[in-house]
């Protein structure tokens, strides 16, 4: 928990959020960005300061643009679920796109499994 509080105290969000808007069309930039930020937002503490830093819209943009990846969808789906779990971020999650990004990419990938 204290090393989350300290990437997001550094500056580490925001790195991860700009390299995403730089490299959005690179599926392991995305998927590995996407994944970081799921872990962050497992604390419920962090996930407010992840959603003032754009992370919904650069998860939703990345889950856009690589629509077919299932490593990119699957993780964008993890991490959209993390913010979610606090309540803070909910009604931010669903204007962001976050709620409609998770549907249309159950819809996509049916025969997934997940792992």
């Amino acid at each position: 928990k204290a090393a989350r509080a300290q990437i997001v105290a550094e500056g580490g969000v925001q790195a991860i959020v700009l390299g995403m808007q730089k490299h959005s069309a690179d599926r392991a930039v995305q998927t590995e960005g996407i994944a970081s930020l799921g872990n962050l937002a497992l604390d419920q503490q962090v996930a407010p300061q992840l959603v003032a830093a754009g992370a919904i819209k650069v998860v939703v943009e990345g889950m856009h643009t690589l629509r077919d990846n299932v490593d990119v969808q699957r993780e964008g789906c993890n991490t959209l679920g993390n913010i979610a779990d606090s309540e803070a971020c909910r009604a931010r999650l669903v204007e962001g796109g976050g709620v409609r990004a998770v549907l249309q990419s159950m819809r996509a990938h049916r025969s997934d499994g997940g792992e």
